[in-house]
C-alpha cells in the first residue's frame, strides 16, 4: 500500500505515445519501503515520483525481518537520502489511531 507519494512533471506525454516505467528502490526504514519510478520517453525523463510503501497482510503491516527473509537484504550501501526522511516527517499524517481533525489550521 502507498503510505506517500510525490510526483514532479516535467513534460506531458500524448496519447498514444510510448514511454516506460522505471522503478528502483532507494532504501527502507522501520515504517517504509521507499521506490523512485521514472516514466521515460525516447531517452528523455517525463515525470519522476518517489513512494513510500507499506506491506501489509491480513494480520497488520509486515515487519523488515519478514521482508527481507522473503525478498533478501537490501544492498549494504543503501542509505536513504536525508531529504526522504524529512519529505516523510513534513508530509505524514497522524497514524490510524489518532484523531486527525479535519478543520483547516
Amino acid at each position: 500500500m502507498a503510505a506517500g507519494e510525490t510526483i514532479s512533471f516535467r513534460k506531458s506525454l500524448q496519447l498514444g505515445q510510448r514511454y516506460t516505467i522505471e522503478t528502483r528502490i532507494i532504501g527502507m526504514d522501520e515504517r517504509a519501503v521507499y521506490f523512485e519510478q521514472r516514466m521515460v520517453s525516447d531517452g528523455e525523463i517525463y515525470a519522476r515520483g518517489f513512494i513510500a510503501t507499506r506491506l501489509v497482510s491480513k494480520n497488520g503491516s509486515v515487519s523488515n525481518e519478514e521482508i527481507i527473509a522473503a525478498f533478501g537484504a537490501p544492498p549494504a550501501d543503501l542509505v536513504l537520502p536525508d531529504w526522504i526522511h524529512e519529505w516523510r516527517g513534513n508530509n505524514s499524517l497522524p497514524g490510524s489511531r489518532k484523531p486527525a481533525s479535519h478543520a483547516w489550521q
